[in-house]
């Protein structure tokens, strides 16, 4: 059954948020290392690589296990 156009499915206006702070965050970097490295911006590639909690541990004890939140993503979508 189709969602109806204003329906949102739980945690995707967080998503919606994500996906615009990654689209800030590449913007950024790429000027940025055009800038210092003087090269033309279409030529740099970027890839942001997301590790899952389970895979990302700090003293070998995972995120996940340890019950830490490595997103700082606190904003809010409006």
């Amino acid at each position: 059954m189709p969602e109806s156009e204003g329906a949102a499915h739980p945690g995707s206006q967080r998503i919606t948020v994500l996906h615009r702070k990654k689209r800030q965050l590449l913007t950024a970097l790429t000027a940025t290392y055009a800038e210092v490295m003087e090269i033309r911006p279409d030529t740099i590639r970027v890839v942001l690589h997301q590790l899952p909690r389970e895979n990302w541990s700090v003293a070998g004890v995972t995120l996940a296990d340890s019950g830490q939140n490595e997103s700082i993503c606190t904003e809010t979508a409006q």
